[in-house]
């Protein structure tokens, strides 16, 4: 059995109430946290408990073992609120609804005025976790963000890698989706032509690396699984887009 945070069972009445997880004990900062650990049970992050008017959704902190990235950044997600440190639930519909809604909303409440943020959001754990081929795959790489807008969630800069929704494969077990905020000190950040063909196998640490970007100022993730796992065989036909390496379209 995985070891909780003490806020690792969070309720809140489905009619309206937002959730608001506070990721408690958490330290360090590390982009490669958690490859070795092992991941959460397959049908883990939430479910609905009690009836009729007093229905709920049960969500779930992440493990200890993962909970070491969740630092300094809130990522804010409709109906889902603060989703850092967080298991997408079942219920609700809430791990089909990720992969339809719009880019969340990132703050990084410590963020410094006059100075400019990298935001990057991966999912190591493409196509699964057990097997990360693909790692890393870039859903969303933007540069040139103010501090004043990343203290307030309006990230607009540069935008090198478009948000793309969390779209784990089918029985691969439950993705982190890790988001990392670096200052970026005066150089102009950019994608090299191999990089923007492709959004799987990417070399982050080159990366990083290439543009002297060293421990981020900021991070969370949360994990979140295929949508029908356990019903998928009703729809076999389903397929992701993070199960393979393909070009980015034209």
């Amino acid at each position: 059995m995985v070891s909780l945070h003490p806020s690792a069972a969070l309720l809140y009445i489905h009619t309206g109430l937002q959730p608001a997880l506070q990721c408690k004990g958490a330290h360090g900062l590390d982009h490669e946290a958690g490859h070795s650990s092992p991941a959460p049970g397959p049908r883990g992050g939430g479910h609905w408990r009690g009836g009729g008017h007093g229905l709920v959704c049960v969500h779930e902190a992440l493990p200890d073992n993962d909970a070491v990235l969740c630092k300094g950044l809130k990522v804010f997600y409709p109906e889902l609120g603060n989703i850092g440190c967080m298991i997408v639930p079942e219920c609700n519909n809430y791990r089909q609804k990720i992969t339809t809604w719009p880019e969340p909303i990132v703050k990084f409440p410590q963020a410094l005025d006059d100075a400019a943020y990298i935001l990057v959001m991966v999912d190591p754990d493409a196509p699964s976790r057990s097997s990360p081929k693909a790692r890393f795959w870039r859903h969303w790489l933007v540069s040139d963000i103010k501090g004043s807008d990343m203290k307030i969630g309006k990230i607009q800069g540069q935008e090198l890698s478009p948000y793309h929704p969390p779209s784990p494969p089918a029985h691969s077990g439950l993705h982190r989706y890790q988001f990392f905020v670096y200052l970026q000190e005066g150089r102009t950040i950019s994608l090299s032509p191999k990089e923007n063909k492709t959004r799987g196998s990417w070399k982050m640490d080159k990366f990083l690396s290439h543009f002297h970007l060293t421990e981020p100022e900021a991070s969370t993730q949360f994990m979140t699984q295929y949508y029908l796992d356990g019903l998928s065989r009703q729809n076999p036909g389903v397929v992701s887009n993070e199960t393979t390496d393909k070009p980015e379209p034209k």
